[in-house]
């Protein structure tokens, strides 16, 4: 998903009637929903980013955008100001892997961090202690 889930409550933008379903993601510019109705419409529902913000509209066949609705969940989960934070890249470069591995850890659990977007983004002092463990280990299955 290109943006965030949005929850049960948002309503069909087409019918009105019944949830929404994920589709697909659509490139960069959003997220394709369903209806999930008893008797769903055949129209799909946008969920986008505009100058007005984040927000959910219902899609013609000719690609034009109605009844556009404001989200009311927040797009980006907010980021603790007091902590640091790296992206894989930096991560990558601290553990002088690269930065699949990284990705890797983060996605098996090893490492805690947060998508944030399409960015991955890890706390500097989990990514100290990560390395001074892995260090640890190195050194005592190694010798």
């Amino acid at each position: 998903m290109n943006l965030h889930t949005l929850p049960a409550e948002v309503k069909c933008t087409f019918c009105g009637k019944g949830g929404l379903a994920f589709v697909r993601e659509r490139g960069s510019q959003g997220d394709l929903y369903h209806s999930t109705a008893a008797t769903p419409c055949r129209g799909l529902s946008f969920h986008c980013r505009t100058r007005r913000g984040c927000g959910v509209s219902a899609e013609t066949a000719g690609g034009q955008r109605l009844n556009w609705m404001a989200c009311l969940t927040p797009e980006r989960p907010p980021i603790e100001e007091t902590e640091e934070h790296l992206t894989t890249l930096q991560a990558a470069v601290r553990l002088r892997v690269s930065k699949k591995k990284v990705i890797g850890l983060v996605s098996h659990g090893k490492l805690p961090g947060r998508k944030i977007g399409a960015r991955w983004l890890m706390p500097a002092e989990a990514l100290r202690l990560y390395n001074q463990t892995a260090t640890v280990r190195h050194r005592v299955s190694g010798g």
